[in-house]
């Protein structure tokens, strides 16, 4: 019989794609892949030809037929699945949801069990930036809550709109742009008019007119999700791209924030729903 708790496959499905990891028992990274989305039975020849064709535990999060686990819950919620071309054996990890007010994360809980396993006393709010962000209130080693923005798909859809460079940046103008909205969000819609408006009128820089509008979007973000972080031990989990912005919004609220790498903490979440599969 084939010992299907040796090397393993993690595949999450998140921000247009999926990504698939080649992980050895020690959870090393043995190869990396990334297509677009497909169905579980798509997989089979992806990670067929990734892994030479042995045998596999696939562990799926985010992926179409995941499911989801309505919060109050744990962090992982595993389901075995029918088996992945004839030889991979298939576990799903299910998303997040909430009910009322109606959120979903599905890509969310291999990050939130990764970061949990490295801080088991954390009591506090996880703030995942993405495409989707999400912030979920942690307590008892449960995802209590959740709320979702999509604040960063809305930056960058105006920002391609307005022609401003993903690498334009004027870090000076980020806090009082946070401030600003924070103090008046239902003014939102026309401080973004206002950049555009600047832009033509007075040839605003792309530096000041792409971090205004960060600074305009994450400060109205941070006014509707004040509940989740003001009072709270915050930490946010996420790279380089988008991460930095929300820890420098927070710090300027007096929050204390810890920051964590996103990729590294995806990677922990998968290792532990994998010992907990072979437990």
């Amino acid at each position: 019989m084939t010992d299907h708790t040796m090397h393993w496959v993690a595949a999450l499905q998140e921000a247009g794609f999926i990504r698939l990891w080649d992980m050895d028992p020690a959870g090393t990274v043995l190869a990396q892949h990334r297509l677009p989305p497909v169905t579980p039975d798509e997989l089979g020849p992806v990670i067929a030809e990734m892994t030479g064709g042995a045998a596999r535990t696939v562990l799926t999060c985010g992926v179409a037929g995941d499911g989801i686990a309505h919060t109050p819950c744990p962090a992982l919620n595993i389901q075995p699945m029918p088996l992945i071309g004839g030889r991979l054996r298939h576990l799903a990890i299910a998303g997040l949801a909430q009910d009322t007010p109606a959120h979903v994360s599905p890509s969310a809980p291999p990050k939130v069990a990764g970061f949990l396993a490295m801080n088991p006393k954390f009591d506090g709010v996880l703030c995942l930036p993405g495409p989707q962000t999400a912030w979920l209130h942690i307590s008892a080693e449960e995802v209590v809550s959740l709320q979702t923005f999509v604040t960063a798909d809305i930056a960058r859809d105006i920002a391609a709109r307005l022609g401003l460079p993903a690498t334009a940046w004027e870090e000076s103008a980020f806090a009082p742009a946070v401030s600003d909205t924070m103090a008046n969000p239902e003014r939102l819609a026309a401080r973004l008019a206002s950049i555009q408006a600047e832009g033509m009128l007075t040839g605003l820089s792309e530096g000041v007119a792409r971090t205004r509008l960060w600074g305009a979007l994450i400060g109205a973000e941070l006014a509707a999700a004040r509940p989740y972080w003001l009072g709270q031990q915050v930490a946010v989990l996420g790279g380089q791209a988008i991460a930095p912005y929300y820890v420098t919004a927070l710090q300027a609220q007096g929050v204390q924030v810890i920051q964590a790498d996103g990729e590294a903490m995806l990677l922990k979440g998968f290792a532990e729903a994998m010992h907990q599969s072979n437990a």
